[in-house]
């Protein structure tokens, strides 16, 4: 099939989709030469489709896929109340996952609080320390001397 054709220029994911494959697999087919297509100026892929009649006497049923490579019909589960149970059991384990990761998320914001205290004390303790010693020395002998005296 060429580009002159009744075909249409449909993206490789969607033919993929039409065509009950893979996006890999079309893309293969279309370098090897199986299908024909071709890549645009960004590298996108397209195939050249026919359209695909609708039909309009068909009714479509919920619960069904039609596989197009086999041409079989198999039934999809329908969700029962085992999947409800699943879904209870799942909904319970997240929810403890939830619980156990903000607890840890509360205990380390915590820790970093407390962390941040005590270096702001010693940052405290360190710029006192640094304030008394660019007194000039003679300054801090005086000072030294009065409270000798004092005591």
């Amino acid at each position: 099939m060429t580009d002159s054709d009744d075909a249409e220029r449909v993206p490789a994911s969607l033919a993929a989709v039409r065509m009950g494959l893979c996006l890999e697999t079309v893309k293969r087919r279309l370098r090897s030469g199986q299908l024909s297509g071709m890549r645009d100026n960004t590298g996108k892929w397209f195939v050249f489709m026919k359209p695909e009649p609708v039909p309009v006497d068909t009714p479509v049923t919920v619960g069904t896929r039609h596989d197009k490579v086999a041409g079989a019909t198999t039934e999809l589960p329908v969700p029962h109340s085992v999947h409800k149970a699943q879904i209870d059991q799942l909904t319970a384990v997240w929810s403890e996952m939830v619980d156990r990761v903000t607890a840890q998320a509360v205990a380390s914001t915590q820790m970093l609080v407390e962390r941040i205290d005590a270096s702001e004390v010693r940052c405290e303790r360190l710029e006192s320390a640094l304030l008394e010693l660019s007194r000039p020395w003679w300054l801090r002998l005086i000072d030294a001397l009065r409270r000798r005296s004092a005591d």
